[in-house]
């Protein structure tokens, strides 16, 4: 598919005025057309959602929708597909999971996919998260969904290592996670985490200055840096907004994105509750012998992996 297939209008006050006209107007929460009540309904929704774009763009969409659409076939015993969007890395010196044909500094994603540079996206749903690793394991002694509530369902406020804890960095690090659509009709997922919170706070505060994040194209890019000790590099993402305004084309699919991703979201915290809560039923049903603590205290983490 060629980049005019998915062409975004230039920025210009018309165009400008009319697509955050448009970002009232058309981006309320609509009908899912992934769970649609009849056939009737699916087949209004796809037409709303791929009005006025061309043959090819119309394939992409109904291929998007398809690979987010939990009630695809073959998967009716295992309660349903699970969609994931394909994350977005730096191929840093010490990367182990890079495409074969990538090289340090590309930007990849962990489905194995090389990106260009620049790669334009348009932010759709943004949260913060906390990870804690330990020095030797690469894989998070604790995390929280939200930066607010550990997976533990302890709060992120009481906790001695909460990221900049007095101004002081700590184990635990604060990212941004940004869930994004590109030109290729595909949904990605950055993480501007640890040297690139930065340009996570940057793309944050631009998207919101306008009614919703998805106003307007950003491009996402890698640069080197070279460490205060001057040696070795390491790539750190960068992202700056094109000038360009969202074709208003894209609004009813990304409506659609939205609703799906949000609702994924509510469901994993909720998961992470509820868990928590029986967890802690658990441990108010003991005797006092046992529920005090009698060694490190460290807590086992629970298997999180189902919900995103």
């Amino acid at each position: 598919m060629t980049k005019k297939d998915v062409a975004i209008p230039a920025t210009n006050p018309e165009a400008k005025q009319d697509a955050e006209k448009q970002d009232v107007t058309e981006t309320a929460p609509q009908e899912n057309a992934l769970e649609p009540d009849t056939q009737g309904a699916s087949i209004q929704a796809l037409a709303r959602i791929t009005a006025g774009h061309t043959p090819e763009m119309v394939e992409s969409i109904k291929a998007l929708l398809s690979a987010m659409d939990p009630n695809k076939p073959g998967f009716e015993e295992m309660g349903g597909a699970r969609w994931r969007p394909a994350i977005i890395k730096i191929h840093q010196g010490m990367s182990g999971d890079t495409p074969g044909n990538s090289k340090i500094g590309d930007l990849y994603t962990d489905t194995g996919d090389v990106l260009p540079h620049p790669f334009e996206l348009i932010p759709i749903y943004m949260h913060y998260s906390h990870a804690k690793f330990e020095e030797g394991n690469n894989n998070p002694a604790c995390r929280s969904e939200d930066g607010k509530t550990s997976i533990y369902g302890d709060p992120c406020s009481e906790c001695a290592d909460l990221p900049f804890r007095k101004g002081t960095r700590t184990d635990c690090n604060k990212s941004i996670e940004v869930y994004a659509l590109s030109k290729d009709i595909s949904v990605y997922r950055v993480q501007f985490a640890k040297t690139s919170y930065r340009a996570g706070t940057k793309l944050y505060r631009q998207a919101s200055s306008s009614s919703v994040p998805w106003a307007r194209v950003y491009a996402l890019d890698s640069e080197q840096k070279t460490p205060m000790s001057g040696t070795g590099k390491y790539g750190v993402l960068n992202i700056n907004a094109t000038g360009e305004v969202t074709n208003p084309l894209l609004f009813p699919l990304i409506s659609e994105i939205y609703e799906v991703i949000s609702t994924l979201r509510k469901g994993a915290l909720a998961q992470i509750v509820s868990r928590a809560n029986a967890g802690q039923e658990i441990v108010d049903q003991l005797p006092t012998a046992f529920s005090t603590p009698q060694s490190s205290g460290k807590k086992t983490t629970p298997d999180f992996t189902d919900i995103g």
